[in-house]
């Protein structure tokens, strides 16, 4: 993690008559956010690489240019969007495919190449010409179960001309311009003429949800229409089909009650996500960490949505009495912590005594600048010998971390150069001797970095102002740090600012 934030310490330095003074501007990063605010903790294992696109204009394809109906003989008229389906005595190509009035090399302008010529016309020979309805178009999607794990859908980008629909799994996903295909009994569908005769090809974009996937082969198929017997021209390239990453939902609040009798239980809680969300739940025993048995039972919980929280429900039954049970709620890929709850006994002259504990909360890495002075100021630099010297104290950093898991953090600072209207000088000249100010969390301040005009490259190279181990105390500290400024006497006259960015890291 990291974030952004600026305050700035200025200097100045006596040379003859002259004055040399150096403001520095402190910038505190976090990673993905820029302002002050919380951090809150979050962790990932490393997730498989995914394609920017996992399909494009260069796709192979096989596909159908013969006058047929694919699903000929078939109840099923979609049996040919399915990965069942055989398509090998069907021509293979590479998009963009297109035709213009049956010529060999169709040309329907520099925005529409075509690599792959289709047969435009039932019979070429003809006097009198008539367009093929419809093409049929088959390609093979490859995703691994990592991949699926991490997206939410994949989205389409599609040009065509005269209509399309677009098929997954043997299941349609969109269609686009297809209202004339709609309307005719199924058994026409696959073979008929449909659009709007709208001049050139059209783009348009469609989703694909990770509920319609599945890791290995997906099977896409798309069915092109040509809108009139007597069109001059056909049109279809997918350009992309890039995947759209799902944030994984958060749940809190996890509580459970008791159930209309012994045996049921009450699992509810909110999340962050509108998505389907389950319980998974198995005898304790059966339960290793938070490694479930095959034959763990999974109820899909129910939801609602109230002033943007969403909340789901789910009830267990058929529980044993007497039974400690372990139990999650989430989905494949993205659970909660496990919890516990025990059943009853089954003696009916118990009284049950029930307490709701929500799950804890999670805690959080939270840091900024302590004040709102964003200025350091170094004051007038003082000629000493062979150099010009400033002192000045960073403006102290609050730290709380107060997250069960207690991992490793640190905040560390780089500084650039500093300039003035017409020139420059090096950060490295600027040095810095950590402290904690105020102690907590098990936080330890850097070490000292010495000034570039005595040796090194000074806080131009990353430099850690204070750090806790993993496993440290929850709490609060504030950290700081005595600056020194040494550059040499040779520098220019001159008002001088740099920016020290501070990077929070856990």
């Amino acid at each position: 993690m990291s974030r952004t934030r600026s305050l700035t310490p200025v200097a100045t330095a006596r040379r003859r008559s002259a004055r040399v003074a150096a403001a520095l501007t402190v910038l505190a990063v976090a990673a993905g956010a820029i302002g002050a605010g919380a951090l809150t903790a979050s962790s990932a294992s490393a997730a498989e690489t995914l394609p920017s696109s996992f399909a494009g204009s260069g796709t192979s394809w096989k596909y159908s240019d013969n006058n047929t109906d694919p699903a000929a003989g078939n109840p099923d008229r979609l049996v040919w969007t399915t990965g069942a389906f055989s398509d090998a005595a069907w021509k293979t190509g590479v998009g963009p495919f297109g035709a213009k009035n049956g010529s060999a090399t169709p040309n329907l302008g520099s925005a529409f190449p075509v690599t792959t010529v289709l047969t435009q016309y039932v019979d070429p020979t003809a006097a009198t010409k008539v367009d093929i309805p419809t093409f049929h178009f088959r390609t093979g999607i490859d995703i691994t179960a990592g991949q699926l794990s991490q997206v939410e859908s994949l989205t389409g980008s599609i040009t065509y001309d005269d209509a399309v629909q677009i098929f997954v799994n043997g299941t349609k996903v969109a269609g686009f311009v297809d209202s004339r295909v709609e309307a005719v009994p199924d058994a026409q569908k696959n073979l008929t003429y449909a659009g709007n005769s709208g001049g050139d090809p059209v783009s348009s974009t469609f989703s694909i949800p990770a509920s319609a996937l599945h890791a290995g082969t997906n099977t896409l198929a798309v069915a092109l229409y040509q809108d009139r017997s007597s069109s001059s021209d056909a049109y279809l390239v997918l350009k992309s089909l890039t995947p759209v990453i799902a944030v994984p939902a958060g749940y809190s609040g996890i509580t459970t009650a008791a159930g209309a009798d012994r045996s049921e239980r009450v699992v509810s809680w909110t999340t962050s996500a509108d998505r389907a969300q389950s319980v998974q739940f198995a005898p304790s025993a059966e339960v290793t960490g938070d490694t479930f048995p095959a034959t763990a039972g999974v109820i899909a919980a129910t939801g609602s949505t109230t002033g943007g929280v969403f909340t789901r429900t789910a009830t267990l039954t058929g529980l044993a009495l007497e039974t400690a049970y372990s139990y999650r709620v989430g989905v494949d890929g993205n659970w909660s912590p496990v919890g516990t709850f025990t059943t009853p006994a089954a003696d009916g002259h118990t009284e049950q005594v029930q307490v709701t504990v929500p799950q804890a909360a999670p805690g959080e890495f939270v840091w900024s600048i302590d004040g709102t002075n964003g200025l350091v100021d170094f004051g007038t630099a003082v000629q000493t010998g062979d150099h010009f010297a400033a002192t000045g104290s960073m403006n102290p950093i609050r730290v709380t971390d107060t997250r069960r898991a207690a991992p490793v953090w640190s905040i560390s600072a780089q500084v650039g150069d500093f300039t003035s209207a017409s020139t420059s000088f090096s950060g490295k000249y600027l040095g810095w001797t950590p402290t904690v100010v105020e102690a907590g969390g098990d936080a330890v301040a850097g070490a000292t970095v010495a000034s570039g005009f005595d040796s090194g490259t000074g806080l131009t190279a990353a430099a850690t102002l204070g750090s806790a181990a993993a496993g440290h105390a929850a709490g609060s500290a504030k950290l700081g740090a005595a600056l020194e400024l040494k550059l040499p006497v040779e520098v220019s006259d001159g008002t001088y600012q740099a920016t020290l960015t501070l990077t929070a890291l856990s």
